[in-house]
């Protein structure tokens, strides 16, 4: 595959550096003060934001078009959902200085993989382990002579000896990843059923595979882009809906409910700028 840098002109209301950093991907390493080099849908590159002007490397036109724009969430009407959720004073606070980022959708198998490693851990750790899990099991992807590896696939990790991933080093989790994705693939499992179930439902069906509770069905959910009305719960957005809404006698199960209310079909949207607000602030 032949690529070029390719350069993203007049992209508003972006910030790659914001988004990144956000928490909700875990595949992306700093290159530099400018650049990013991070993998998703089997493909690596190499992305630099300056101004309004995204530069990037390893990709082609098509590939930008199908992977790297979705993915960005570069065609979301971002200036509508900041004006619709600044009607909530924290939240039009919280904004003020994160208007470029944005909610990334990923592939949603690798979604709900990473956040089933994420329970009780730590990012750097998350980062590592699944490092490890896709040079163990993941297909290998040569970018400028520099090889990376793909995350496994369903079939990849299902097929794959418990040894193979307890090499991951994820703990309790390695039984949860090993499980879960031979579940997934025995039963060829359609994550885009998804879109098409209510909410509840859809949230509910992910719970069925093992390790995957209220939080971890939440932001698989949000961050592959399936259900962004999705408002995951955990430390800091306890702490944020305890101290800035004084909901101080609420169950994580009912400040879940409360931020799908309060912030409504953008509830996910919310989710991120209260969690980047909190996690900066305190």
């Amino acid at each position: 595959m032949s690529t070029s840098t390719i350069i993203i002109k007049d992209i508003y209301n972006f910030n790659l550096v914001q988004t990144i950093e956000s928490g909700q991907c875990f595949r992306w390493e700093k290159v530099d003060e400018a650049r990013y080099q991070g993998t998703a849908y089997h493909r690596t590159i190499t992305i630099g934001q300056i101004n309004n002007d995204l530069y990037i490397d390893g990709t082609t036109p098509k590939e930008f078009q199908y992977i790297w724009l979705p993915y960005f969430d570069l065609e979301g009407n971002y200036e509508h959902i900041i004006e619709f959720l600044s009607i909530d004073p924290l939240l039009k606070k919280a904004m003020k200085g994160a208007s470029g980022l944005h909610v990334l959708k990923q592939e949603p198998f690798e979604t709900l993989i990473s956040y089933i490693i994420s329970a009780n851990n730590h990012i750097p750790r998350i980062k590592k382990i699944i490092k490890i899990l896709s040079e163990t099991l993941g297909d290998e992807i040569i970018l400028d002579e520099q090889t990376t590896y793909a995350f496994p696939t369903e079939k990849q990790l299902a097929l794959a000896s418990i040894d193979d991933v307890n090499k991951c080093k994820a703990g309790f989790r390695n039984k949860y990843i090993h499980k879960t994705a031979k579940s997934i693939y025995e039963k060829n499992y359609d994550f885009i059923k998804l879109k098409d179930m209510s909410y509840e439902k859809a949230k509910n069906n992910l719970k069925q595979f093992l390790g995957v509770g209220d939080k971890v069905a939440d932001c698989a959910l949000l961050f592959s882009g399936i259900r962004l009305d999705a408002f995951p719960v955990d430390v800091w957005i306890k702490r944020v809906i305890e101290r800035e809404y004084g909901k101080n006698d609420m169950s994580l199960t009912d400040i879940a409910q409360f931020g799908r209310v309060q912030f409504g079909k953008y509830a996910g949207y919310a989710n991120n700028y209260l969690f980047n607000y909190i996690r900066n602030t305190d």
